[in-house]
């Protein structure tokens, strides 16, 4: 348990509980176990306290029963404010506890129960704590999620108590993932944040690959909580904390030490429930066990047959042995129903589980902290669509009806003259929409956005003198280029913020995607049909900046292009300046990560720590992805941004903190993605509002779904069969081939025994049986399948599933009945699966007709699709309610890495991601 990041003899470990209350008594016995585990370890446990809400007393105790813990600032040796409270112990009765004040027990906002903790000595480091030496066991942590100086105190407060050896925070039930309560604005997701902040103010050391402090996030009683339930906890974890999951341990063995904390505490404290798990005392569930579709709706509770689950093993691989009924929280939905408790493995219960925090917290960076962000975006969209001089000049350039935005004044004879002037005014300075260019006279760019004019030049490739990395069938992904201040390389932007001011890099990985012809102004003018189009830039865009990562030094703008530039930019006022990055170009946040990299880059061609810094840069939750909303957008043609923010850069923070105040909603210079996508469906509502006669009708227009999958480079690859027919990898599927495709596979193993030289691309795949007519194929399932077999498994709106292959019926129909998806061996018939014959589904070009699908298998014409392939260009005749999710090709070169390294595809994690992001989309307008 945590043996190798307790090394030391005398290490230094901090516990938090991260969310309080009964966290508080988890970290606790989590401290004390792990102090006799290791006695000579020096342990300090607490917990958080959100104050957010709270007033405090005045005098010394802050709270009642606390007081502050004092600190002196190490540069001034003044005393500060503190963030850090000491406890007056007292023990409580049932009563004393539960007495109810205003309808609420009095426990509730206080630290009563964190009183009742049994309090232990830690010894400070030298000079800690403004040379106070002791301090008593548990502290507490204030954390006020409105006030950043507050949090930076708090931090510096924590870092400067010891140099830690471990830093472990604890909660009870998983909300850390986000929950019914709080969802992604929780105390648990803050304090994790504020604890990995203090990780990596503690420097570096030869643990945790050289990254710091290690930094444990540990989770027990998974949904516990009442705030998740184990399908849609499954489908969090699958979709980012799983890949930071390193193991598990018993609670069991802290038993003794959790007993004497709980006494009085209510039976739906989550330490009672781990408890009544560890003693057998929760109701066994042999039927059915309950999900959830909406977290904010009881009446969405949903039960699933448990003899007819998908899974006798949940998602970490463990064997379900039994499920069992938890206990009833006080959660309850929009309409004051209390949700009923969750029906749970019964290991979720009486587990720990250990996850990498650093991987964890970059995974919640994905997610927007709270509701405040999404108020503020739409508001926005509401100030943006009340300007009806804008937004009507917008819709008409969508509709192609202009081609350029140039503002036309409305001259309505009801407009007070003096609020007519007003508007004058306001326009006065410009007749044309924010993004595009005004240049009166010349029509062929005058009032429009220079991406639309630029086009033919931005698909021009970096070898060629342009800027482009690759391209999909309906977007290009570019670096920002069109740098005007310095000879740059290709005219790309600069990292450095010395050279290129605000239009500097805003990551030394940053790309944009865009649209190619598709004529959208920005992320708030989306339409309906426009949801296959962002996840098709979102996975365009993943994909080049792991080409960016992964490219050779000599490639233009690749990180090893980038950390490498050491020439001289020649400025347009006749300096030069040094294009080397250095450390002070660099986000404060971003360079201990940036020192790393760039060292490592300094050693042997493909050195180890490279190769594994690069890894780490491709990480999806190490991406961020955004949108520019106007007017924080220098061009009004949508552009998705996708950046390392790993390696974020001065000009980012700056640009960041230009915006605050720019707009009457304050909305932040990057719009997060997840922002986007959380509030598609009110902005629609919306623009139908607005624009009925242009716009799909979508609400409460869509009955279910139906699910098409590509079968080959998309769910299998075949191999060698003799090199690799025994590895544990690789099924083997029996059929008889046509006459023509036999033929074919004759012929290629004749000219395979003339000329031994492998053909990548003609693999001996298959063994001739003695019949001369049966074949035997190797072939290898793309690991992430199985991920998205289960995430589609539990989806009741799904009612068709179907198998779509240009190759012939007989091999389709093999890998529908014999190829096994999931450790209990189950085929895709099994998963609900059937083959659409090949003269239904190709046409006579080689494309996928989805009208012909859709008719063979008598979908209606409001039942909604989605088709996975790794060939979107070939999908056609395809509706707006039908959306192609393309995927990177599980090609020669993809599964024999697989095979070779284990490493599966990066991108496949954001093609789960996506999948999952559609069926949320689409289910929340299905008809019921």
């Amino acid at each position: 348990m945590f043996n190798n990041e307790i090394q030391k003899e005398k290490s230094n470990i901090l516990v938090i509980g991260l969310g309080g209350g009964a966290d508080a008594q988890g970290a606790s016995a989590l401290a004390l176990h792990l102090k006799r585990l290791y006695p000579t370890s020096n342990i300090l446990y607490g917990t958080a306290f959100d104050v957010t809400k709270l007033n405090k007393n005045t005098g010394d105790e802050c709270y009642e029963g606390a007081f502050y813990l004092p600190f002196s600032n190490k540069d001034s040796g003044e005393m500060e404010k503190s963030e850090i409270l000491q406890l007056h112990p007292k023990k409580y009765t049932f009563s004393e506890y539960n007495d109810m004040v205003n309808g609420i027990p009095k426990w509730v906002n206080t630290l009563m129960y964190e009183q009742g903790i049994d309090q232990h000595e830690f010894q400070c480091d030298d000079n800690g704590n403004g040379g106070v030496g002791k301090i008593l066991s548990p502290i507490v942590a204030c954390l006020d999620k409105n006030d950043g100086l507050q949090q930076e105190r708090l931090v510096k407060q924590l870092s400067q108590l010891a140099q830690w050896d471990l830093i472990i925070g604890l909660d009870h039930g998983g909300d850390v993932f986000g929950g019914i309560e709080d969802q992604n604005m929780g105390t648990d997701i803050f304090m994790a944040r504020k604890l990995l902040q203090v990780a990596e103010a503690q420097g570096h050391n030869n643990t945790n690959d050289g990254k710091g402090v290690p930094f444990k996030i540990v989770i027990h009683g998974l949904c516990i909580d009442g705030e998740n339930y184990y399908e849609n906890m499954t489908k969090k974890l699958m979709l980012g904390p799983l890949r930071y999951f390193e193991g598990t341990y018993s609670i069991k063995d802290m038993m003794d030490i959790l007993y004497t904390m709980c006494t009085n505490m209510q039976d739906s404290k989550t330490t009672k429930i781990v408890l009544k798990g560890l003693n057998d005392e929760l109701k066994i569930v042999k039927d059915k066990y309950n999900g959830i579709v909406d977290p904010f709706d009881t009446k969405t509770i949903y039960d699933t047959n448990i003899e007819e689950s998908t899974e006798k093993r949940d998602c970490f691989g463990m064997p379900i042995l039994k499920w069992v009924e938890s206990i009833q929280r006080f959660h309850k939905d929009k309409n004051g129903i209390l949700f009923p408790p969750g029906i749970l493995p019964s290991h979720w219960i009486t587990t720990g589980f250990i996850f990498d925090g650093r991987g964890i917290n970059r995974y919640l960076l994905q997610k927007p902290m709270g509701d405040n962000v999404n108020k503020k975006y739409m508001n926005h969209v509401h100030e943006y669509f009340d300007n009806r001089l804008i937004s009507d000049t917008v819709e008409d350039w969508q509709n192609l009806k202009t081609d350029s935005m140039i503002i036309k004044e409305d001259k309505n004879d009801d407009v007070d003259e003096e609020e007519e002037d007003h508007d004058k005014k306001v326009m006065s300075s410009t007749s044309v929409v924010h993004g595009t260019l005004n240049v009166p006279g010349n029509n062929h760019i005058h009032a429009k956005p220079a991406f639309q004019f630029l086009m033919k030049k931005l698909r021009t490739l970096r070898n060629a003198g342009g800027s482009m990395i690759k391209e999909s069938t309906n977007c290009i992904a570019i670096i920002p280029a069109g740098f005007r201040g310095g000879e740059t390389i290709n005219t790309l932007n600069p990292v450095r913020e010395d050279i290129g001011g605000l239009s500097a890099l805003m990551s030394v990985l940053h790309i944009l995607v865009l649209p190619k012809s598709i004529r959208r102004y920005h992320a708030t003018t989306l339409r309906y049909e426009d949801i296959p189009l962002l996840e098709e830039m979102k996975l365009l865009g993943t994909a080049a900046v792991h080409e960016l990562i992964d490219e050779e030094m000599d490639a233009i703008g690749s990180l090893s292009w980038q950390l490498k530039q050491d020439n001289d930019i020649k400025m347009k006022d006749g300096t030069s300046k040094s294009a080397k990055i250095i450390e002070t170009d660099i986000a404060p946040s971003c360079r201990a990560f940036f020192n790393e990299i760039e060292s490592s880059l300094s050693e042997a061609k493909g050195s180890e720590p490279f190769a594994i810094l690069q890894k780490e840069c491709k990480h999806s939750s190490n991406l961020s992805v955004s949108f520019h909303i106007a007017p924080h957008c220098s061009v009004g043609w949508l552009h998705m941004h996708i950046y390392s923010n790993k390696l974020l850069t001065t000009a980012h923070d700056h640009m960041e903190s230009a915006a605050v105040g720019k707009t009457v909603s304050n909305i932040p210079k990057n719009m997060p993605y997840s922002v986007i996508k959380n509030n598609l469906n009110e902005v629609l509502k919306l623009q139908e509002s607005l624009y009925a006669e242009s716009h799909f009708k979508f609400q409460d227009n869509i009955l279910n779904l139906a699910l098409f999958l590509d079968v080959d480079d998309t769910v299998l690859k075949e191999v060698a069969f003799e090199t690799y027919k025994d590895r544990n990898e690789v099924q083997l599927i029996t059929y008889k081939p046509s006459k023509y495709v036999l033929g074919k596979y004759i012929s290629r193993l004749n000219d395979a025994q003339k000329n031994p030289v492998v053909d990548r691309k003609k693999v001996i795949h298959y063994k001739i049986h003695d019949d001369g007519e049966t074949i035997t194929s190797a072939v290898v399932v793309r690991p992430c399948i199985f991920k998205l077999l289960i995430l589609t498994g539990c989806n009741d709106n799904i009612e068709n599933r179907i198998l779509v292959s240009a190759n012939d019926d007989n091999r389709t129909n093999a890998v529908l009945e014999q190829v096994l998806i999931g450790d209990d061996g189950k085929t895709l018939k099994d998963w609900g699966f059937c083959v659409c014959p090949r003269d239904v589904s190709i046409n006579d070009e080689r494309k996928k007709d989805v009208t012909a699908i859709r008719k063979w298998a008598s979908i209606q014409d409001n039942c909604a699709t989605i088709f996975i392939d790794d060939k979107c260009e070939d999908i056609v005749n395809n509706g707006i309610i039908d959306y192609a999710i393309p995927c990177e090709k599980f090609g020669s070169t993809e599964v024999l890495t697989y095979l070779e390294t284990g490493d599966e595809i990066s991108s496949d994690d954001l093609l789960v991601e996506t999948v999952n992001n559609v069926l949320q989309f689409v289910a929340t307008n299905i008809k019921v």
